[in-house]
């Protein structure tokens, strides 16, 4: 047998997985999901001007969010975004979401409500946003990520306002890890410090 023809033979039981190694997988191309404040919804979306969730309110950001899956990301474009019930996004693990920047999207609390909760979801990034104005009777009024979340990457973020009375205000995180970089905190605040 020629060393060709037996290289060919050992390529294909690789790629068969006869050797019990993992079968290769392909990559699905990461999806970016569009949130604008005005416009006509159009599935994902393609730009600012042509977007696939539309509103100015927290409902249409979680909306968005939910529907990425790992790799996606959730571009928010330049507006004020209104929080008001509390809820927070069932994430994929790996979502980016991103803004315009930090002084043209912002996520507002508007004193009442905590803006953006993650819950044991990993590798989110946070980036190019504004929040604002989130308040909260315990612990985060901003940004939390709360109980395992892993990896997480806030970078270029502007906390603006933000009250919790037990202490948190701009940034909660707790049993979780992550990486803060290139942001602004001011103004926040708590009772506890």
């Amino acid at each position: 047998m020629s060393n060709k023809v037996a290289a060919l033979i050992f390529s294909a039981l690789i790629g068969a997985g006869a050797f019990g190694l993992p079968a290769r997988t392909l990559a699905v191309d990461p999806v970016t999901h569009w949130v604008a404040q005005s416009g006509d919804p159009d599935g994902t979306g393609t730009s600012c001007d042509d977007p696939g969730y539309v509103g100015s309110t927290e409902e249409i950001v979680i909306e968005a969010i939910e529907a990425a899956a790992t790799g996606d990301t959730v571009h928010i474009c330049a507006g004020t975004y209104l929080y008001g019930h509390n809820g927070h996004p069932d994430s994929a693990d790996g979502v980016t979401i991103e803004g315009d920047g930090p002084n043209l999207t912002v996520l507002d609390g508007r004193g009442d409500y905590y803006v953006m909760y993650f819950h044991g979801d990993d590798d989110i990034v946070i980036k190019d946003l504004g929040i604002a104005n989130g308040y909260e009777d315990s612990w985060g009024a901003g940004l939390s990520f709360d109980g395992g979340s892993t990896s997480f990457v806030v970078e270029n973020v502007r906390f603006d306002g933000n009250y919790a009375e037990n202490g948190g205000g701009g940034l909660y995180v707790w049993n979780s890890s992550g990486v803060v970089r290139d942001s602004l905190f001011h103004a926040n605040g708590s009772e506890w410090g």
